[in-house]
Order: structure tokens, then sequence, then C-alpha cells
């Protein structure tokens, strides 16, 4: 796991560079997995919580961006929240 957290610490400090808040929350969730694996878990639930109100806010940044209908980008977030990871993976990457 020390692999993954420094990984995770260069990651974020890459994103927070960037300004990239949706891959800071990522990296916030991978630092908090890291931390509950290692019995750490109250320290594990701040993160977590935090990166769960970042991502409502996902939601509400993919509402007020989008030239799609309510029916439309409803529809597109359940297709997204059915990916596997590599599936997820592969849609990101085929982003232009």
């Amino acid at each position: 796991m020390q692999d993954a957290e420094v990984f995770l610490v260069e990651a974020l400090g890459h994103c927070r560079e960037l300004g990239l808040r949706v891959g800071i929350m990522c990296c916030v969730v991978g630092l908090a997995r890291v931390a509950s694996s290692q019995g750490h878990f109250e320290r594990a639930a701040r993160p977590f919580a935090a990166a769960s109100e970042s991502l409502d806010d996902a939601r509400a940044t993919a509402e007020q961006g989008s030239r799609l209908s309510d029916a439309q980008l409803n529809a597109a977030w359940a297709a997204g929240r059915a990916l596997s990871l590599d599936e997820a993976i592969a849609e990101a990457l085929a982003v232009e």
C-alpha cells in the first residue's frame, strides 16, 4: 500500500496545481482507502465524506454545463453509473 500512497500524494499535487477538482477528490478517496486499509477508520471517514459532497458537485457541474435535456442527462448519468471501471476509463480516454 505504501506505493499507492506515494503515487496518490504525487497525483494529488499535480491535480492541485492544475485545479482539477474531481481529480483532487479521486486522490482524496484513494488516500482514504489507504488509511482505511491500515486501520485508520476515523481518519478515512472524513475524506470519504468530503469526496461524497464533491461528487454531488460533479453532478451539478454536469447539469450546468450540459446541452442535454434533463431526460438525456439522466439517461447518460445512469449509463455511466452502470459502467465497469475499465469501461469508465475507456470512456474517459475517448474524450477529445
